[in-house]
């Protein structure tokens, strides 16, 4: 061993008491702290789980880009970079990607790192991520959807309640409880029962925000001991331009989130295959087709019905731990106000 020099601080398992911005500023020395080698190794054992269920059910694993011409989402939230001084962007999602794979390997599934340009100082917000991205072809709905995902879910449950129990012990945490199937309810059914469970009026809201989500989930867990909850069918424009309008009530569409104890874990849902009607939806959105011709050319050809789903390793791994702040379960956490250190007149995190 090599000399070392005196701690800076204690590294005790009684005496480690550091805020979480001193605690990222000394990354180097505080992985080494048995609590943070718990929470990364729990992180560990959920991608290798994910990938585990992945090829069991014969998903094909495949390396999405992180440079691309565009945007998956049709959003601003993405970092531009000179690409050779041609505009290229860090990508936002491996969707586009995905649905391609799909159409020659019918279900694939990729661990990516994306990167959203989000300026959110929040506990639950950072701007690398790593995705945990599901496709698949061939489904009847969106519930096919959300049946692989929970299924998936499930497994992950299963395995690092398994694998971790030392782990799980160190950071005196239980898992999540998820039920024989998980409550699920349309956007519409969710603010209703928030309604009148809570007396907070969200009937007609395009979405829930953070609280409608805390609220929710705990009128779930009340009720029926999960802690999981799907919400499905928003209003067509807040998804993406790729997911599939409801036929019977084009207004809302086929997409679904799931929610994990007051926080989304999940977006996904059921995927436009039809040339035409995806060409009209990239006009509605305001997209340039050139930017991703590409992504248009696999859909000339024939497509089978399909959805998909991604989870976030991080946020997984936050609300698994039932850890209070995001960045406490990512390594080295990107966010507006660091990149490794606190950047210069940066404030301190949430």
């Amino acid at each position: 061993m090599a000399q070392a020099e005196p701690l800076p601080f204690d590294m005790s398992l009684e005496g480690y008491n550091l805020d979480l911005a001193t605690e990222l500023d000394h990354r180097a020395l505080t992985l080494r702290h048995p609590k943070l080698q718990a929470i990364f190794k729990v992180q560990s054992v959920i991608i290798d789980s994910f990938r585990e269920f992945m090829k069991k059910n014969d998903f094909f694993e495949f390396q999405a880009p992180s440079i691309t011409p565009a945007t998956a989402e049709g959003g601003a939230e993405v970092f531009q970079v000179n690409y050779f001084d041609k505009k290229a962007y860090l990508t936002q999602s491996p969707q586009l990607y995905k649905q391609i794979v799909m159409t020659a390997f019918e279900r694939v599934f990729s661990v990516n790192k994306v990167f959203r340009a989000e300026p959110s100082a929040t506990t639950r917000h950072i701007t690398e991520i790593v995705s945990l991205d599901a496709e698949m072809g061939f489904i009847d709905s969106w519930l096919d959807v959300r049946d692989m995902s929970e299924n998936t879910v499930r497994y992950i449950l299963n395995e690092v309640a398994e694998k971790c129990s030392p782990e799980l012990k160190l950071l005196n945490t239980t898992l999540p409880t998820i039920i024989d199937k998980t409550p699920t309810y349309s956007l519409t059914e969710a603010q209703e029962l928030i309604f009148q469970k809570s007396g907070r009026d969200v009937r007609g809201e395009k979405d829930l925000n953070p609280e409608d989500e805390r609220t929710l989930c705990d009128i779930i867990k009340k009720e029926t001991d999960s802690d999981f909850v799907y919400v499905y069918g928003y209003p067509t424009r807040q998804k993406p331009f790729y997911v599939f309008p409801n036929p019977e009530n084009p207004e809302f569409n086929e997409g679904v989130d799931l929610l994990c104890r007051g926080v989304e874990w999940l977006s996904g849902g059921r995927r436009i295959n039809d040339y035409v009607q995806l060409c009209e939806h990239v006009e509605k959105w305001n997209m340039d087709p050139n930017a991703i011709a590409m992504f248009l050319e696999a859909f000339k050809y024939g497509v089978p019905p399909e959805g998909g789903f991604a989870f976030g390793a991080e946020r997984m791994t936050m609300q698994i731990l039932d850890l209070k702040n995001i960045r406490e379960a990512t390594m080295f956490p990107r966010d507006m106000n660091r990149i490794d250190m606190l950047l210069s007149g940066a404030e301190k995190e949430v």
